[in-house]
């Protein structure tokens, strides 16, 4: 059986030991949205379990959106859900957990029958939720009137659109403009998978074919660069480009001409690898999205070129992020490959020795956060997810905008998202 295998375990946490205090279910049948938009959820459960003083989260509570499978389609499938564990790694989450404490970063536990007798096993939810409301969406029902007594365990989640969670993380981010502890322990704790973690190491340590070695004195540099595009058609039209650089011939230029980024003396990259944390499959136009066709067919024209020939005259090889090279693996499920594909992206994106994203995206202020964190952690000479790369004075954090290019600044932690 691989990580994907969703077979039943046993009734004690990974790291062998029982279940000690109360335990809190996420009620909604899987944490909603895009990848960062799971995050600020889980954040939101985590932190409600903090003001009930709650030291454990149920694992198999914990599942993550899957956008292949619509809600209710196919009937009695698998409500869209795929299992935390098949993505990251519960026993490192927990190493964290003990670290920290629970009070700032609850631990993760299985159901047990005599501990969690309010939890149905066989359709992962509570018993007292009807499973055909759960399969109709956590949007459209309100499941909280139904398990709001229930104490084995305690739950959290639904409400109007599915807003208790993320109303929980706005309004701690609210009160919380500075990192926490917890959310430094959250940005510890997410490791991928090993599979994905292998996946991850792999595109992070591979050399660059010796023919696009860039330095004239054939220092073979191989450090990686990795560029956050976020133009998306979606994201054309949305409220927050206005904080972006929307034209993808933009991006590159404006990054290939960067003091950050070239030696203009040289006129040399100081990268010898390009990684893009881009969606190529939301690239594709839509009618949705007709009144961005010229931009939109202009992005993908520089996406197809760059990933052709490169960026700096094709002297830095690109590789593209996303759901072609999440397929490319073995044995990840097909209806999985997108939110795989995103979580790739997104730890090549932690580990890079360079990362350029933009504020208005959650994603990228996602990435410099945990960037800026596991620096802080290298600093202080703890062991972290990697291969030490953080040796610079900074995290290498920086962004693109309208405006041009720059560093994130304040030790490479970005202000809390806002759009």
């Amino acid at each position: 059986m691989g990580i994907f295998d969703d077979s039943s375990k046993p009734n004690t946490d990974t790291m062998g030991t029982s279940v000690v205090g109360p335990t809190l279910a996420l009620l909604d049948p899987r944490l909603l949205g895009g990848f960062r938009n799971q995050q600020m959820r889980l954040t939101g459960l985590i932190i409600h379990a903090q003001q009930k003083n709650i030291t454990n989260l149920l694992l198999e509570s914990l599942r993550y959106d899957n956008k292949a499978v619509s809600d209710g389609n196919p009937p009695n499938a698998s409500l869209g859900r795929i299992p935390f564990e098949a993505l990251f790694d519960v026993d490192h989450w927990n190493s964290v957990s003990d670290r920290y404490g629970r009070h700032i970063l609850p631990r993760l536990v299985r159901y047990s029958p005599t501990l969690h007798p309010d939890w149905d096993p066989h359709h992962d939810t509570f018993r007292a939720v009807n499973i055909t409301a759960a399969l109709l969406g956590g949007r459209r029902h309100d499941l909280w009137p139904l398990i709001e007594n229930c104490t084995a365990p305690y739950a959290f989640g639904s409400g109007k659109g599915g807003g208790r969670l993320w109303n929980a993380y706005l309004q701690f981010k609210g009160h919380n403009r500075h990192l926490t502890r917890t959310e430094e322990a959250l940005a510890e704790a997410l490791r991928p998978a090993p599979p994905l973690a292998k996946a991850v190491q792999d595109i992070v340590n591979s050399v660059a074919e010796p023919e696009t070695w860039n330095d004239r004195n054939n220092t073979k540099n191989s450090d990686l660069l990795v560029i956050h595009p976020r133009c998306e058609p979606e994201m054309l039209v949305h409220r927050c480009s206005k904080r972006m650089a929307r034209n993808l011939t933009l991006i590159f230029g404006m990054i290939e001409n960067s003091t950050y980024f070239s030696d203009t003396t040289r006129r040399q990259p100081k990268y010898g690898r390009a990684f893009l944390c881009i969606s190529r499959s939301n690239m594709k136009l839509t009618e949705t999205y007709a009144s961005v066709k010229y931009l939109a067919d202009q992005n993908l024209q520089a996406l197809n070129h760059a990933a052709q020939f490169g960026l700096w005259n094709g002297s830095v090889p690109v590789r593209e992020g996303g759901e072609r090279l999440a397929a490319s693996l073995q044995d990840v499920p097909s209806d999985m490959i997108e939110t795989v594909a995103q979580i790739i992206n997104f730890f090549v994106a932690v580990q890079a020795k360079a990362f350029v994203g933009t504020f208005g995206s959650s994603y990228s202020t996602d990435v410099w956060t945990t960037r800026h964190v596991l620096y802080k952690k290298k600093n202080k000479s703890t062991p972290s997810f990697g291969r030490g790369q953080f040796t610079d004075v900074d995290p290498l954090n920086f962004y693109h905008g309208p405006d041009g290019v720059g560093m994130v600044g304040n030790g490479g932690l970005p202000p809390p998202h806002w759009c």
